[in-house]
């Protein structure tokens, strides 16, 4: 049956390789994307970094449909188009759950090589990435449509010897459409939006509370040994409270980083 991987709450995708693909190692391969549309694009894809992967960006087309665009991973710049990759767009697909839910059903006749490398249709551990943005809908045909930064992504395994279907069709028409249950998929990483909630509230209470009071403690207390030590723990907590920041950068980008650490640079007159 396909494998699924939903980094975050009710963002979901699955792979489904034929028997007949995996036996040869290449032809059609099978997808999902599926997401509520409060999202203005979701993506998944093949390789373990954006730059030089191979990406399927969904978005809804303005029509009550979707949108599926093939894209090459640029690094941290928009994905271009790749009109090489054969994508049919199949039943099933379109503004589903009374048009709350986008949902792309695709076959692919060659994901397995792309300009930036190639993946085992019989692998155990094929590493997959996905992105995401919320916002208002792209409302585009347009498979080359501009798309917004993204704000949050992620990476993880699927096991395709797992991902096996018998017959060499469209897998999802008949199948249940809102499983959010992870199937054959590993190393997955938590919502960053824990991640960047966790470190905001470390270093505020850090920052406004904790180095602020064991400034106040020596001269209250006059205790040399409990002034250190409050701040040692404050000075381990504020380091905690950075390292979450860096895994934060690894999911939401570099250039959301940058903007986030501008804000609080000293600017001189």
């Amino acid at each position: 049956m396909p494998v699924q991987y939903c980094p975050i709450s009710q963002v979901c995708y699955q792979v489904a390789i034929p028997e007949a693909s995996a036996a040869r190692n290449g032809g059609n391969i099978y997808l999902q994307l599926r997401a509520p549309i409060s999202y203005s694009w979701v993506a998944f894809g093949t390789g373990e970094y954006m730059k030089d992967s191979s990406m399927y960006i969904m978005y809804q087309d303005g029509n009550g449909n979707v949108t599926v665009s093939a894209r090459t991973g640029t690094g941290h710049s928009m994905p271009r188009y790749n009109s090489i990759i054969q994508l049919e767009l199949l039943a099933g697909s379109g503004l589903l759950d009374d048009g709350q839910t986008m949902v792309a059903n695709l076959r692919c006749g060659n994901c397995g090589t792309w300009p930036g490398g190639t993946m085992s249709l019989d692998a155990s551990g094929t590493p997959w990435i996905a992105a995401w943005k919320t916002g208002d809908a792209v409302n585009s045909a347009d498979p080359d449509a501009q798309i917004r930064y993204h704000e949050g992504h992620d990476s993880w395994e699927f096991d395709l010897t797992e991902a096996t279907v018998t017959d060499d069709a469209n897998p999802f028409v008949n199948a249940e459409q809102f499983d959010n249950n992870n199937r054959g998929a590993g190393r997955g990483y938590a919502d960053p939006r824990i991640l960047i909630t966790s470190h905001g509230v470390i270093m505020a209470v850090v920052m406004i509370l904790l180095y602020p009071l064991g400034a106040a403690l020596m001269p209250l207390t006059r205790k040399l040994l409990l002034h250190v030590s409050w701040q040692l723990l404050t000075f381990i907590l504020m380091w905690a409270g950075f390292g979450l920041g860096l895994v934060s950068v690894q999911r939401i980008g570099f250039v959301s980083f940058v903007i986030h650490v501008l804000r609080w640079m000293p600017v001189e007159s």
